[in-house]
């Protein structure tokens, strides 16, 4: 079985576009949440891992204090996976980055999607998703130390919006993808993001 991509960040920050841009290439997400009104084009986060997830370690994104690892983590997802459809090739889990400690029987590529960080907590407060700016600099550390310490590949989703698709592209070739900036620039809605450089 392929060892996963890990798409980490804070709520509202563009990591739902960052999945759905792998998704659109060809890499699977499993059953996901579907769209709604602050996600139009879909969540592409896999509701029987994220159900997992809760499940073992709870809900603590808004805390911002990191997930602790689980021992026989890797044998739990690969089961809900299977059962969920997956055969073979690249698959993906998007999540807060304080879950990323939960990956560590794996060796996954981890693509941390950063935004401005004035934008992320108007959006945040405007949608609920993200009410604790208090847990907005915990992320920023995780994501951080992912960076520093195991190989993460930083996107900018502003700039993937502005039409700027190297951070992206830097991603796709660390999980061994190439990249279609036709089917990026086609899946991009800049109509869709809000609160560009933190004004409405």
């Amino acid at each position: 079985m392929n060892d996963p991509i890990i798409i980490i960040s804070m709520p509202r920050s563009g990591s739902s576009m960052t999945a759905g841009l792998f998704a659109e290439h060809g890499v699977w997400t499993g059953p996901c949440r579907p769209p709604g009104p602050q996600n139009a084009k879909g969540h592409f986060e896999s509701l029987p891992i994220r159900n997992e997830i809760i499940k073992t370690v709870g809900a603590i994104v808004q805390k911002g204090v990191l997930a602790p690892e689980v021992k026989g983590w890797r044998g739990r997802v690969e089961n809900i996976i299977r059962k969920a459809g997956y055969k073979e090739g690249p698959w993906l889990f998007k999540s807060s980055a304080m879950y990323y400690p939960l990956w560590h029987e794996f060796n996954p590529t981890f693509v941390c999607v950063r935004r401005n960080l004035e934008a992320i907590e108007q959006s945040g407060k405007a949608t609920g998703y993200f009410r604790r700016p208090k847990a907005i600099q915990p992320h920023v550390k995780a994501m951080d130390y992912v960076r520093d310490n195991m190989g993460g590949i930083d996107v900018f989703s502003d700039e993937v919006i502005a039409g700027d698709y190297s951070s992206l592209e830097r991603a796709f070739d660390a999980a061994g993808l190439e990249m279609d900036e036709r089917i990026v620039s086609d899946f991009v809605d800049p109509s869709l993001w809000h609160y560009k450089q933190g004004l409405k």
